[in-house]
């Protein structure tokens, strides 16, 4: 903005000197407005004097935004206090004009760059009052350009020895320096740890490129004659002085990417780790080679066509048309996947205007297969551009498949209703985020005398939960958290935060008697991790409530027994017995409820997301139901519900045939495991030929395995069951040993009498006592959701002690690793169905 406020004429007398000076020059008044702006300004700034004159914009043309610029600095009258914030190690004071300040700077937003010496002099009136002030320029772009690789190097000569180190040092890639005669000067570490160099080595005085040659060649560096011909080239332009640059790829696998330049009195080489470099460029070249693949092998027919003829397709469209190769049916019209001319004008009469409107378009639609038969397919396309004309990209999707997988999920939706109906001892009851009842199986109708249509759509807790107590916890966790929670969010504001949280509840009937159940209360997710629900199982425990009140009634009248009349004791003793028995009931019953605690946690999910998905697709289909009865159906709603349908069927398979696997690794865990084939065999042979199975993995996952097998170790026993017990062992090391880091893992076996010591050792991260007590409990795992569902020492510890008639032990420490040691009998005891006793159960929980 300009300032029209009048000038100081002693500034206007120097318009002359200014406008006739050839040096870029420009003046300020005391109001730091522009009062002067000659033609070299103009020329080297690039902005007219009539932007300038008369504002106080003169710092635009150097900086993109608003600083002081020298002149004003002058004209402040405190530009010793403040030059240094904005020229700090740039500026310093003329020696010829007092009070004068020099400074040099590039400024990047001038042309394509500018290097400007500059210099700001103050102006006085005939009282030495300061009115102004004058500033020149001076473009050294070209001096300071050409001179730029000179500096530098003399920049590098000037440096001592220590300072060029530290500068070396701190290069964010492996560098040496060698002098004329090839002798190593400089090096940083990222060199020696990159090329492996021991530092005793590289440290002595006068080390040679040809002594690290040498050096190189007998630790087995180049491991053929390309990397040894490549180190031979590499002598020969640092000799030769040339610039070089080469890729080589070290027996470690780690590829190198090294760049010579000789420099005054040396010669400097780079050295680069372009491994991960060079795997993505060999991955896009796989993903290349995966998009052809995808064309070549998608199951969904793919074409391009151009004015309806098809252009390209591949092998799946013609096998879906029943063609035998994509040749049948390149250069067509598609005019021969109609019954007859007429569909297949009015066809591209409806196709294509809404082709073009949406630029894509998905629709079903029926085409005529070569021997006359139809198809049914889900076709989806829309335009591409090429050149001057449009041509459109399609896919077609026999959707008979579809129609599988719908009869598919119906009949594991029944599957999965039967199982919760099945479970008639535990109550299922599922909830929406907010809390309205979407599942209530048969178990949670006989426990709390509700039937289920009576339920579902209504609100919990308190249809089903005592007030009183609700409001209880509902106090202590608002005084915890410190704000106010509704009565649902007490129930499910553990389980949002942690995933699930098991309590203790009384839950009343519909008669009005109350019952003390265990709930666990889970969180529902979807599989992009979004809470969609709320599942509760519950157990009835009045029972056990009811054993412990007991216990705690005869222990009290134990005891005062005991201590007034000593003459009852036969009696008291028996009492004690029958004390006794309820307290190994009770320890029955706290077993079952971690085994259901776990059941229901590791279902949780599977089962929560196919209920959910299950629930939202009986919705969809009642209204779909419903616009067909009233015939406002819309094709695209039809076909917006058969997406969704699908994407359902997936989402219940996959969560169906999750909850198979736990199912499958429940009753491996609970059943018998006795009738595995029993044998005579070498243990060495059976160990050598399992570990050479884990191999792969433990090289993928960085972890070193090592055997110390004796050999000539015969035993008759079940080889099937002890390569399970190794094999839950090796997995349970790599899940919880060593969090993804590297490691190592030692197995050893060696006769000890009539049995065999075995012991499986890992190097990682230990555990505490309190932890070595619980790891053989089922369902007791620290990596609940990342993999771990607490059976596989459970299993572990039934093999061992039973079938295999051994024994087991823990030692660990934090950060001291795990060893655990078993002793197997070489020859195994008679089995449980041998000798016609009950089939081995879950080990129950320890006392920890």
């Amino acid at each position: 903005m300009k300032d029209s406020s009048p000038i100081n004429p002693s500034l206007l007398s120097l318009e002359e000197i200014v406008q006739a000076s050839p040096v870029p020059t420009f003046v300020l008044d005391a109001r730091h407005r522009v009062v002067h702006w000659n033609r070299a300004c103009e020329q080297i700034l690039k902005v007219p004097a009539s932007r300038m004159l008369g504002t106080c914009d003169q710092w635009k043309p150097f900086y993109p935004s608003e600083r002081p610029v020298m002149a004003d600095l002058v004209i402040s009258g405190d530009i010793e206090n403040r030059i240094g914030d904005y020229y700090e190690g740039k500026y310093r004071h003329s020696a010829i004009v007092p009070g004068s300040y020099e400074a040099e700077d590039f400024f990047p937003d001038i042309g394509d760059g500018v290097w400007l010496y500059f210099s700001a002099s103050p102006i006085h009136d005939d009282n030495g009052k300061v009115i102004g002030a004058i500033e020149t320029l001076q473009d050294t772009t070209l001096r300071n350009n050409a001179v730029l690789s000179e500096q530098k190097a003399l920049a590098k000569l000037r440096l001592s020895h220590d300072r060029l180190r530290t500068v070396i040092e701190h290069f964010p890639f492996a560098v040496v320096v060698f002098n004329q005669k090839a002798e190593l000067m400089h090096y940083n570490s990222r060199f020696t740890a990159l090329v492996e160099l021991p530092p005793e080595f590289v440290s002595r005085d006068g080390v040679t490129l040809e002594q690290i040659y040498q050096h190189n060649l007998e630790r087995g560096e180049y491991v053929s004659e390309e990397t040894l011909h490549q180190a031979k080239a590499l002598m020969g332009h640092v000799k030769q002085r040339e610039t070089m640059s080469m890729e080589r790829t070290r027996p470690n696998g780690i590829v190198l990417d090294i760049r010579g330049t000789p420099i005054p009195d040396g010669y400097v080489i780079s050295f680069t780790d372009i491994t991960a470099r060079k795997g993505i460029e060999h991955r896009i070249q796989q993903l290349l080679l995966e998009f052809q693949l995808i064309f070549q092998y998608a199951q969904v027919g793919i074409a391009r066509l151009r004015d309806r003829k098809i252009l390209t397709c591949n092998p799946k469209l013609a096998e879906i048309l029943g063609y035998n190769t994509p040749d049948d049916l390149i250069g067509e019209s598609t005019e021969i996947l109609y019954p007859d001319h007429q569909s297949w004008v009015e066809d591209g009469k409806r196709l294509y205007p809404e082709v073009q409107l949406s630029q894509r378009i998905e629709q079903e639609v029926s085409y005529q297969r070569k021997d006359g038969s139809s198809v049914n397919v889900m076709r989806a396309g829309q335009l591409i551009e090429h050149g001057d004309k449009f041509d459109s990209i399609w896919t077609f999707m026999d959707i008979s498949d579809r129609l599988e997988a719908e009869s598919a999920l119906a009949m594991k939706h029944q599957e999965l209703q039967s199982v919760l109906d099945a479970a008639h001892e535990v109550s299922v009851i599922a909830t929406t985020v907010k809390g309205t009842i979407t599942l209530f199986n048969r178990g949670a109708e006989q426990m709390l005398g509700y039937r289920a249509d009576e339920v579902v759509g209504t609100e919990t807790p308190m249809l089903i939960h005592v007030e009183e107590e609700v409001n209880k916890r509902r106090h202590e966790l608002e005084q915890e958290l410190g704000k106010p929670l509704t009565p649902f969010e007490t129930f499910v504001y553990k389980a949002r935060l942690e995933g699930a949280e098991t309590r203790d509840w009384h839950y009343v009937r519909k008669d009005g008697r109350r019952l003390a159940v265990s709930l666990v209360v889970t969180s529902v997710r979807s599989p992009a991790g979004e809470i969609v629900g709320y599942l509760g199982l519950a157990r009835d425990i009045t029972e056990q409530r009811e054993a412990e009140a007991a216990l705690i009634r005869l222990n009290n009248e134990l005891e005062l027994r005991v201590a007034e009349r000593t003459v009852d004791l036969e009696q008291a003793l028996e009492k004690v017995k029958q004390t006794q028995t309820e307290l190994a009931r009770a320890d029955r019953m706290a077993a079952l409820g971690s085994l259901v605690a776990g059941v229901s946690h590791e279902l949780n999910t599977p089962i929560g997301n196919c209920v959910t998905v299950s629930s939202t697709l009986l919705e969809q289909t009642r209204e779909i139901s419903a616009k067909i009865d009233a015939g406002e159906l819309k094709r695209s709603q039809l076909v917006e519900y058969l997406e969704s349908t699908l994407h359902a069927c997936e989402l219940m398979l996959s969560g169906t045939r999750k909850a198979e696997r736990l199912v499958g690794e429940f009753k491996q865990v609970a059943t018998d495991q006795s009738g595995e084939q029993r044998r005579r065999f070498d243990l060495e042979t059976v160990i050598s030929s399992l570990l050479a199975l884990f191999l792969p993995t433990l090289r993928k996952r960085d972890v070193e395995l090592s055997v110390s097998l004796e050999p000539g170790i015969e035993m008759d026993s079940y080889p099937g069951l002890l390569e399970q017990v190794v094999n839950n062992l090796i997995n349970n090391a790599m899940l919880h040993g060593f969090d993804g880091e590297a490691g190592s893992i030692l197995i050893s076996c060696a006769q000890a009498g009539d049995s065999v010591r075995m012991e499986v050792a890992d190097d990682g991260k230990g555990i505490d006592d309190e932890e070595a007590e619980l790891i053989f409990n089922p369902f007791y795992t620290t990596k609940l959701g990342s993999g771990g569902s607490g059976l596989g020492l459970n299993i572990v510890y039934n093999i061992v002690t039973g079938p295999l008639g051994g024994e087991i032990e823990v030692l660990s420490q934090p950060g001291q690793g795990t060893r655990i040691q078993l002793l197997i009998p070489t020859i195994a005891p008679h089995t449980d169905s041998e000798a016609g006793q009950p089939p081995l159960q879950i080990q129950p929980q320890r006392d920890a």
